[in-house]
């Protein structure tokens, strides 16, 4: 059965037609769903992020060889109201994106991020106060305060999202001012000097 859902799953979402995808919601089977929140959540596991670094497309974000499994999923869980899920497939793909935050930063890789951080934020708010944390993603520096922080909290608030997304699109608007080559993941503190020096923070 979870290989009949998984040819289902990657058929649905390889075709990339809306109305095909809309199957996925409308299944009603529970033991079925779930498999296919298993599938999805695997597929994204294992999707391949791609963002040029060439002389014409610097930063550039190479189409995907297959849909965006991470953008699916939270389509289905926004679906069936289900938004501390939605906002925790969001919060891996950003930390997926991360991976191509290096030390040089791809622009796309940025705005992907700073979108994937908002699209979590968004459902996270959708979340009573009680529940509105999600737990950190493996190896993921979201949660600390500085280059000075050696701790690293376990549970993330709608807080820490925030700044998440102000950080990665900060460093995307610096970006789109800055060479490529000068560009690099920074702490907050040295993103606000660099904002400042360009005259771009308020």
């Amino acid at each position: 059965q979870a290989d009949c859902a998984q040819h289902f799953v990657t058929r649905l979402c390889e075709s990339r037609n809306p109305s095909d995808l809309e199957l996925l919601w409308k299944v009603s089977d529970l033991t079925v769903s779930r498999l296919i929140r298993k599938t999805l959540s695997k597929k994204a596991e294992t999707m391949v992020l791609a963002f040029t670094t060439t002389a014409d497309k610097p930063g550039g974000l190479e189409a995907p060889a297959g849909p965006n499994y991470y953008q699916i999923l939270y389509g289905f869980h926004i679906h069936f109201s289900d938004y501390r899920k939605a906002a925790h497939a969001m919060l891996r793909y950003a930390n997926a994106l991360g991976c191509h935050v290096g030390a040089v930063c791809a622009l796309s890789a940025l705005r992907e991020q700073a979108n994937a951080y908002l699209g979590c934020a968004n459902a996270l708010r959708l979340v009573q106060p009680p529940s509105a944390w999600l737990p950190r993603p493996k190896g993921s520096p979201v949660g600390s305060s500085g280059a000075d922080d050696d701790s690293l909290q376990d549970v993330l608030t709608l807080k820490d999202i925030e700044k998440e997304y102000l950080r990665a699109h900060s460093l995307w608007k610096l970006g789109r001012e800055l060479p490529a080559t000068t560009l690099s993941v920074t702490w907050p503190r040295d993103t606000v000097l660099q904002l400042c020096a360009l005259g771009m923070y308020p």
